[in-house]
């Protein structure tokens, strides 16, 4: 029977290794850039609490001339080392090396992979304020004629005057025809 730690473990090695062959978050199947090569997880077991930890990072007594907690190292679902394996010094030197510039052009991917994605967004940014610039400085049409297309034609007095009897006489007509419906004549 394996152990929950083991068992564990080894899930999430299955699932890092799953996750690597689909696109993610933040990777894209058309993407220019070169994909940053995921660093080993490294896991072991806190000697004081008992709990297992995973790290993209190796702890800093791995491989190293000072004890410490037994470490496993884990890359795409397969066991790469374990510390409680013995090695010679030249081939420890060389692990511990390994891992820590790993784990150094690792981050180092990262901090440039988001400073491009920094430089793209404010190169989208900058076209975006460009085409909002050039639509602003396009021709409106001017205040003056958009009022006057959109207001009645001045009107003289005549016209008023005119129109004022055409209501007045509707009114009469509209009022007499009320008052002969309504059984009566209509007062004039």
């Amino acid at each position: 029977m394996l152990r929950p730690a083991i068992l564990l473990s080894l899930m999430l090695c299955a699932v890092a290794a799953a996750a690597d062959t689909a696109p993610g978050p933040g990777k894209s199947e058309h993407s220019s850039a070169a994909p940053i090569t995921e660093p080993p997880m490294y896991q072991w077991r806190s000697p004081d609490s008992g709990s297992v930890h995973f790290s993209s990072t190796p702890p800093p007594w791995y491989r190293g001339t000072q004890p410490g907690p037994r470490v496993l190292v884990y890359q795409d679902g397969r066991l790469l080392d374990d510390t409680a394996v013995p090695v010679s010094d030249d081939r420890r030197r060389s692990l511990r090396q390994a891992a820590f510039r790993a784990s150094r052009q690792y981050a180092q991917e990262q901090a440039l992979r988001r400073l491009e994605q920094v430089s793209a967004r404010e190169e989208r940014r900058k076209r975006r304020e460009k085409a909002e610039k050039a639509k602003a400085q396009q021709p409106q049409p001017s205040a003056p004629a958009a009022t006057a297309a959109a207001s009645p034609p001045a009107l003289d007095r005549g016209t008023v005057d005119r129109l004022k009897a055409i209501i007045s006489e509707w009114d009469r007509e509209h009022a007499a025809g009320a008052g002969e419906s309504a059984g009566g004549a209509a007062p004039q």
